[in-house]
């Protein structure tokens, strides 16, 4: 059944099939308002459901006539969704646990009872799966074929589903100890990702973040499809350039920042004052230094450091100590 409720019917065999052997015989077709058709029928014959009456006549003797019913019967298609280009489009994730649920299409006043499915992926038909949803997690082509019971007439959707996937976080690329220290988030998938610096609500198009503060931090990549959120902590190492330590709370000590059980752990620092005197030697997770020498209170002034990080790099320089 098209739009128009109309069918075209292939009718090149009727006028042998109702002459038979007979030769010479007039055939008139009248449709179901009386109305004259043309002898022989067009074909193809474009109609919607109705009766032809067919008349048989002897031109030589026109009262010796016989007539025939042929019922035109157009039974309508399946009411089923289709896009304007004949397909869907939807997306699965690449996660055994995920489904998508695909669905037949059917439009009011439709009922699911009515029909019987037929599901493919890629042209392979999925045995077992006769109802009208059908769960998926694999990309691919599927098409839902849809067969009225009644009737037998069918429609088919077809629905593409591409594939999306979590982020794989391969790497963090940290270039740190510097004024302007920049991470670098290098992930892997098959989705549509965006980055985050410790703001899980907050995502950027861009893999790179400059002017990172020293410390401790959590990088998110999310896929844009919904597939999930990536998360890693990294650690970007600073050295603060200087201390207060006047006990109210904020930069009572001087260490570095950034240094974890997991990065850097065997960090060894060394605190000097400007004649080389070594004042103090410290840890990557100790508390810090905290201006004093031998329990003595030691002046505002520049103090050096020299840093033996565990990945390989030394670092010397100076910091302040404000009073």
């Amino acid at each position: 059944l098209d739009q128009d409720g109309k069918f075209t019917f292939d009718t090149s065999t009727f006028e042998a099939t109702i002459l038979g052997i007979q030769t010479g015989m007039k055939v008139k077709y009248y449709d179901g308002s009386g109305n004259t058709l043309p002898s022989p029928l067009p074909n193809p014959f474009v109609t919607g459901t109705q009766n032809i009456k067919v008349v048989v006549e002897n031109p030589s003797n026109t009262t010796c006539t016989a007539s025939i019913i042929i019922p035109f019967l157009v039974q309508p298609l399946p009411r089923i969704k289709l896009n304007t280009n004949g397909s869907e489009n939807e997306l699965v994730c690449n996660d055994p646990t995920f489904f998508r649920q695909l669905d037949a299409g059917l439009q009011a006043p439709s009922f699911s009872s009515d029909y019987d499915y037929i599901w493919s992926r890629n042209t392979g038909i999925i045995t077992g799966k006769i109802n009208p949803i059908l769960p998926v997690n694999l990309e691919g082509t599927y098409t839902v074929e849809v067969i009225s019971k009644s009737s037998g007439c069918s429609r088919t959707r077809t629905i593409k589903v591409t594939a999306s996937d979590k982020a794989l976080i391969g790497s963090v690329d940290i270039v740190d100890l510097t004024n302007i220290n920049t991470v670098t988030v290098n992930a892997t998938g098959l989705g549509d990702y965006v980055y985050s610096l410790d703001y899980p609500n907050a995502y950027q198009a861009i893999n790179i973040f400059t002017d990172v503060p020293a410390g401790i931090h959590t990088v998110y990549v999310k896929d844009l499809n919904g597939c999930g959120t990536s998360s890693q902590v990294i650690s970007v190492i600073g050295i603060p350039p200087y201390f207060t330590p006047n006990a109210d709370g904020i930069n009572d000590t001087w260490n570095v920042k950034g240094l974890t059980a997991t990065n850097n752990y065997n960090t060894t620092i060394y605190i000097f004052d400007r004649y080389g005197k070594l004042l103090k030697q410290l840890g990557a997770l100790e508390t810090g230094w905290d201006g004093t020498f031998n329990g003595n209170m030691l002046p505002s002034d520049d103090y050096w450091y020299t840093i033996y990080f565990e990945d390989g790099r030394t670092a010397k320089g100076n910091f302040t100590l404000k009073r």
